[in-house]
C-alpha cells in the first residue's frame, strides 16, 4: 500500500508540474536573478530561461532582468527587486479571455506594454504596494523602494491610451493621457508634476542591463525612445481626479 501511495503522489506532483505553462522569456540578464514558483523551488535565470505563471521573480544587488513575455509585453526588473505575475492570458483567438496582472514588491521596474492591451485593454493592471495601475498601452517605470511612497514615471503614451492609477489607501484615482511623473503616498494621497529628462533616464537605465551582458539575438525589444513626438500627445496636464476629495495636495 505505501508503494501505491508513493506512486500516486509522484503521479500527481508530475501532473502539477505538466501543467506549468511558460509565460515568457528572459531576453536579458546581469548578476544573480532567481525564480520562485509556487511549491516554493527556486532556479537561478540565465538567457532564454522560461517565466512561468506565479512565478516570484527576484533580483540581487546590481542585478537586472528584462523578460519578454508571450504577447511581446516587455516586463523590466532592476537591482534587489521581487515581483510575481499573479495572472497572465494571451490568446488573439478571443479577446475577452486576455488578461495580464503582476504585483510589484520593492524595487525598480519597467513595463512596455504588448499585445494584450490591444485586445484587452480593461484588465492589464499592475498592483504596487500603494497603488493599481491599469494600463491601456505605453511605457512606464515604476520605483517601489521608498518607504511611504511610490511613483510612476509614465514615460510614453500613444494617441488615445491612458494610465488608470487608484491609490489604495484612499480610492483616489488619476486618469492619466499624456506622460508625466506621479507619487502615491502612504496616506492615499496622489501628486503629479513634469516629467523630467532624469526621471526617464533613472527608469530607462534602472532596468537595463549593462553594455556586454548576455541579450537575447533575433528578438526585437520595444524601443519607445525611439518614436518620433507625433506617435504621442503633447506632453502637458491633461489629468482628472476622480474622486470626492479633489487636487493634488495633502
Amino acid at each position: 500500500m505505501k508503494k501505491i501511495g508513493i506512486i500516486v503522489l509522484g503521479f500527481t506532483l508530475l501532473s502539477g508540474w505538466a501543467k506549468a505553462e511558460s509565460i515568457g522569456l528572459v531576453v536579458a540578464t546581469q548578476g544573480k536573478t532567481t525564480a520562485v514558483n509556487t511549491a516554493k523551488v527556486a532556479r537561478e535565470l540565465a538567457l532564454k530561461s522560461e517565466i512561468m505563471l506565479n512565478d516570484t521573480v527576484k533580483t540581487d544587488a546590481k542585478a537586472r532582468l528584462q523578460i519578454m513575455l508571450n504577447d511581446d509585453t516587455l516586463l523590466a526588473v532592476g537591482e534587489s527587486s521581487e515581483l510575481i505575475i499573479d495572472k497572465y492570458v494571451y490568446n488573439p483567438a478571443n479577446a475577452a479571455d486576455n488578461v495580464f496582472g503582476v504585483k510589484m514588491g520593492k524595487g525598480i521596474f519597467r513595463t512596455v506594454t504588448g499585445r494584450i492591451t490591444d485586445l484587452n485593454p480593461d484588465r492589464f493592471k499592475v498592483q504596487t504596494r500603494l497603488a493599481t495601475i491599469g494600463i491601456r498601452g505605453c511605457d512606464l517605470g515604476f520605483d517601489t523602494t521608498g518607504e511611504d511612497e511610490d511613483t510612476v514615471a509614465i514615460l510614453a503614451i500613444p494617441k488615445g491610451k491612458q494610465v488608470i492609477i487608484t491609490a489604495t489607501e484612499s480610492g483616489k484615482i488619476l486618469i492619466v493621457e499624456t506622460p508625466t511623473f506621479v507619487t502615491i503616498s502612504s496616506r492615499g494621497l496622489i501628486f503629479q508634476r513634469d516629467l523630467t529628462p532624469a526621471d526617464r533616464k533613472a527608469a530607462q537605465q534602472g532596468t537595463t542591463p549593462q553594455v556586454g551582458s548576455p541579450v537575447a539575438g533575433g528578438l526585437e525589444l520595444p524601443d519607445t525612445g525611439s518614436l518620433t513626438q507625433s506617435d504621442f500627445t503633447p506632453i502637458g496636464d491633461n489629468t482628472v481626479i476622480l474622486s470626492t476629495a479633489q487636487g493634488h495636495g495633502p
